[in-house]
């Protein structure tokens, strides 16, 4: 199972070579099979790829980001696998019903709001009530858009004055972050067959990746858990801060009552999600709940 993060911060000339991503650097050449690679992140000018690169990295499932100058994501390259499940999917989410949406929505912002409450209980901030208490809020497809009001309470209590427009260090290790795991989850629905643009609650029509921009919102509070202890006073992330954002997939969650890595649960998320749509059952949904990363062992697998 793939379970390396390679991060690529100088020129370098990359191809694909017997199986393996060759990376010549100038003090030397890397090589690493692909079947260990999950996401390739490139950071800074004159990074190349081959095209008959990029398709194998294509074909073996692996996604790569380019970041701009200030290391926020840029280019996300994902893998496409067109299969018979992509057509038959498509056809189910173009006429999912909006009792069906409202029934998913609802199931992944109550689990949101739950662990951004259980993210400040493990931070040892104030608040842990206040948004626990949105979660008997939301009904009818968060028709009040209790989602929203439920966020801009819990970042003032995650820190106090954020405003997640500004360009800051806080949100600089948000964004990053974010990003990755969304990357992530749009791997996982695209090999699975779906089609990204057709969300359930997001439907900005410029947007290709609306379904992982629903689907993401469960595991924002995990980003934020290990976001709080890496904040700095740059706007731009050393090396140190994005590896500890990168080593989330090798953090824990506990879901469908099982304690996995994330990279596994977002997996499981997105099958769980296939056979919900399939059976038209809401419930089959699976969805993470945060536990404290201090207290469980990374999973190196």
């Amino acid at each position: 199972m793939a379970y390396r993060i390679v991060e690529i911060t100088k020129p370098a000339e990359c191809h694909v070579t017997n199986g393996q991503l060759e990376v010549a650097l100038e003090e030397g050449t890397v090589h690493i099979p692909l079947e260990d690679i999950e996401i390739v992140l490139c950071f800074g000018a004159k990074i190349r790829f081959s095209t008959m690169g990029l398709g194998e990295l294509n074909k073996a499932g692996i996604t790569v980001v380019g970041f701009d100058k200030n290391h926020l994501p840029e280019t996300l390259i994902e893998p496409y696998f067109p299969n018979q499940r992509h057509s038959s999917l498509l056809k189910k989410q173009i006429l999912w019903s909006e009792d069906f949406k409202n029934q998913i929505w609802n199931k992944i912002i109550r689990q949101k709001i739950d662990n951004s409450s259980r993210n400040l209980a493990i931070l040892g901030l104030e608040g842990v009530k206040e948004i626990e208490n949105f979660i008997i809020q939301v009904q009818d497809g968060d028709k009040d858009n209790i989602e929203a009001q439920s966020a801009s309470a819990y970042f003032q209590f995650y820190h106090k004055g954020l405003n997640r427009r500004n360009d800051d260090p806080v949100n600089s290790a948000l964004n990053y972050g974010y990003a990755i795991v969304r990357s992530y989850i749009i791997k996982a629905l695209i090999s699975t067959g779906f089609h990204c643009a057709l969300g359930i609650n997001h439907h900005n029509e410029y947007n290709n990746f609306n379904l992982a921009d629903d689907l993401i919102e469960p595991w924002r509070a995990m980003v934020d858990q290990i976001a709080y202890e890496i904040i700095g006073t740059d706007i731009n992330l050393s090396i140190k801060q994005r590896r500890s954002l990168t080593g989330i997939f090798h953090k824990l969650c506990k879901i469908d009552g099982k304690m996995m890595n994330i990279s596994t649960g977002i997996e499981l998320m997105v099958d769980s999600f296939r056979n919900a749509v399939v059976e038209n059952q809401a419930e089959l949904l699976k969805l993470p709940m945060l536990v404290d990363f201090k207290e469980t062992p990374k999973c190196e697998s």
